[in-house]
């Protein structure tokens, strides 16, 4: 019988942690919910090496891209009055990664015994995530599927394209510090050693610096040295980020870290928010109820301090201490001005259109933070690279000065 690790939450909002031997997932979430648990995460238990390659796989998880056409295709099929289990096999073979075709097959066969749509989509958390299943489950109760997913797949497009800002964004800084470590390391490999066979014939003495180079040279030609930085220490490092993103605290001490690094916390704070906004607004404009829209929003902000905020919110909302809005404006994450308006669609009942316009607002802040970040990433790199390369000239031209002060 496998072994699950699970979180939930009790009904005092305190979240615990543990494991526990069932026949499958979903009965363990069974048996959890039994108890009066809110389930936050579920996860089977596996030796080291599957763990490593379910994490690094390329077929692990499904591309926000392929899912959104999936979305899109599926709407229009379901819209002209197309079956959903049809509908799902006419999408099946067409050139999706394994992972998405396993998971429809999977959710076709949930169809086919009956378990309901959204409830066949729950069992593959990996492709269809809690927001996903939130959205259709309402479509299902509110008979307006094809609605919904439409409108999933204009905010799963909108989700593509805000990552496709960031990933663009990035390019430039990450192509200087390729180039500048490609010709650091020709530097080091190639041209170095020429000026150094050079000076050990005349038998001069090295300076000291000329000597550090030098190692640093014949270090990296060293095929076995090669071998451990090409394998054995991103195979380490990896297995270190894994363990340390596993924990509950270790992913609390880097949320704490990108939430208080200088340029990179307001660039981080932008998405989040972007993201929660968006996310609870098509929730709640969907007929996702308020208190499970702001959990499996919360569950989409990617910062777990952040997420760990929004659950106690959530049960202070839920015993009636006060409205969403009041309720965020005591938090230490969320602007002020987030409140403020969240509090207008509560009283004007346009709650959902008032946070689209917040995400709108910080979407366009986003690309603010990017412009300042980049603006200062850009020169620090190409200092730190120019200081290296400047390191590199040094100790080449130091035992020329050294030759003409003995000639």
């Amino acid at each position: 019988m496998p072994t699950y690790l699970y979180e939930v939450r009790d009904p005092k909002g305190k979240v615990l942690q543990g494991q526990a031997e069932a026949p499958t997932r979903l009965e363990l979430v069974r048996e959890l919910e039994t108890l009066e648990y809110v389930v936050l995460g579920v996860r089977e238990k596996l030796p080291l090496l599957k763990r490593l390659k379910r994490k690094f796989s390329g077929v692990a998880t499904v591309s926000v891209t392929e899912l959104a056409l999936f979305t899109r295709q599926l709407s229009l099929l379901i819209s002209a009055g197309v079956p959903i289990l049809k509908s799902l096999g006419c999408l099946l073979n067409q050139a999706w990664s394994p992972r998405l075709r396993a998971a429809i097959a999977s959710v076709m066969d949930g169809v086919r015994d009956g378990k309901g749509f959204s409830n066949s989509l729950a069992r593959n958390p990996r492709a269809f995530g809690p927001v996903y299943v939130s959205l259709v489950r309402a479509g299902e109760v509110s008979g307006s599927l094809d609605e919904i997913l439409k409108r999933l797949s204009d905010f799963l497009e909108r989700d593509m394209r805000l990552y496709q800002r960031l990933r663009s964004s990035l390019a430039y800084p990450a192509l200087v510090f390729i180039s500048s470590v490609a010709m650091t390391a020709f530097m080091v490999l190639h041209v170095f050693p020429a000026f150094v066979s050079f000076f050990e014939g005349l038998s001069l003495r090295l300076p000291f610096l000329t000597r550090i180079v030098l190692k640093t040279s014949q270090l990296f030609t060293d095929p076995w040295v090669l071998l451990a930085l090409l394998l054995v220490v991103p195979y380490l490092s990896a297995q270190a980020w894994f363990y340390f993103t596993s924990t509950r605290g270790g992913r609390r001490q880097w949320a704490w870290l990108i939430l208080h690094t200088p340029v990179l916390s307001r660039v981080h704070r932008d998405v989040m928010l972007a993201r929660f906004c968006r996310t609870l607004g098509i929730l709640i404009e969907c007929g996702v109820p308020q208190l499970h829209s702001l959990e499996v929003a919360g569950s989409v902000v990617g910062n777990e301090i952040v997420y760990d905020e929004l659950q106690a919110l959530g049960v202070r909302v839920r015993d009636g201490h006060g409205s969403l809005a009041r309720e965020l404006i005591n938090t230490k994450f969320f602007p002020p001005e987030c409140a403020h308006m969240l509090r207008v669609g509560e009283e004007s009942g346009k709650m959902p259109r008032i946070l689209h316009r917040l995400a709108d607002f910080y979407e366009t802040e986003l690309d603010l933070s990017l412009q300042t970040a980049l603006a200062l990433i850009e020169p620090l790199m190409l200092t730190i690279m120019g200081g290296i390369v400047g390191f590199i000239l040094l100790a080449v031209f130091m035992p020329i000065y050294s030759l003409l002060e003995a000639l």
